[in-house]
């Protein structure tokens, strides 16, 4: 039997190739915002919830490295629902420390499964659209 690759195959290839190096960051930055979402979605349900204005204070955001989450920026009192800690006249209000966080890194667990699923649906789509996969 013989094994040979023409030419215009290994051109189209090395196309493919550089059409999908050329659309990685975007898919990478698309797919770290969306997981950075499901956390959201996945912590939000579980802060305490007087007013509920601790749990909407939640949000996600691209950075120059990928994405983040945090809670609190229109709840002063978020960091320590969160982290725990002394708070309050005196150090009234005392809630043990939990570094790791309560709320938005559990949520991360929890969802770890469907946030793997999103990014190997997303990077297998590039690699399609790319014109690699088949």
């Amino acid at each position: 039997m013989d094994m040979s690759i023409s030419q215009d195959g290994m051109v189209q290839v090395g196309q493919a190739i550089l059409r999908l190096k050329a659309d990685i960051p975007g898919v990478v930055s698309r797919v770290v915002f969306a997981a950075a979402g499901i956390s959201v979605d996945a912590a939000r349900p579980t802060v305490p919830r007087d007013s509920g204005d601790a749990a909407r204070s939640l949000r996600h955001f691209l950075t120059n490295t990928g994405a983040a989450v945090e809670g609190g920026a229109s709840v002063d009192y978020y960091r320590w629902l969160e982290l725990g800690g002394a708070s309050g006249r005196k150090h009234a209000n005392k809630r043990p420390t939990v570094a790791d966080g309560r709320y938005i890194y559990p949520g991360y667990l929890r969802s770890e499964q469907k946030i793997q699923i999103v990014m190997e649906e997303s990077l297998s789509k590039a690699v399609t659209d790319a014109g690699l996969a088949g």
